[in-house]
């Protein structure tokens, strides 16, 4: 198997691209989450909430929040565990995407590897359009239902 850059497939290389532009979308929607749960006005988000790094965190921090939430806000009932298990799986395959190592194989199949490479100990996941098709599609559907929450909207607002 030989390295794959991901200019070598254009058509992969940019619905990876699309995916990864897509997650930034929900970052910016659990912003808004934070700032909504907590009904701030940007201070408390920008002083706490931006201070995790990792999405992962921030998307624990708001699983913590909503579910300490009182049971008749709006967010408790919009957030529940299924759209929390999502975010989680659209994150980690985000990570996978960016910090992967690409390999193709002699009849053009494109893998992402995760693991020593180096080594030859590591676990492909074989990329396709009709993998990315379904995995954009998941991602797309995630960010609409945050978007008609008006999340977005309010996290933007934050950052005039």
């Amino acid at each position: 198997m030989d390295t794959f850059r991901l200019t070598n497939n254009p058509s992969i290389g940019c619905m990876i691209a699309q995916y990864i532009a897509e997650t930034s979308l929900i970052e910016i929607s659990l912003s808004g989450i934070f700032a909504e749960a907590l009904d701030d006005n940007g201070v408390l988000t920008q002083a706490i909430f931006h201070r995790f790094q990792r999405l992962s965190q921030r998307i624990e921090v708001v699983e913590n929040i909503i579910s300490n939430l009182d049971d008749r806000h709006h967010l408790k009932k919009a957030i529940d565990k299924n759209i929390i298990q999502k975010l989680k799986n659209v994150i980690e395959l985000r990570n996978k995407f960016a910090h992967g190592v690409y390999m193709i194989d002699k009849k053009g199949s494109v893998y992402l590897c995760m693991g020593a490479v180096s080594e030859r100990k590591f676990k492909r996941i074989n990329i396709n359009i009709e993998f990315l098709v379904e995995e954009l599609n998941e991602v797309i559907v995630l960010n609409n239902v945050l978007s008609g929450l008006g999340l977005q909207r309010r996290a933007l607002k934050m950052q005039r």
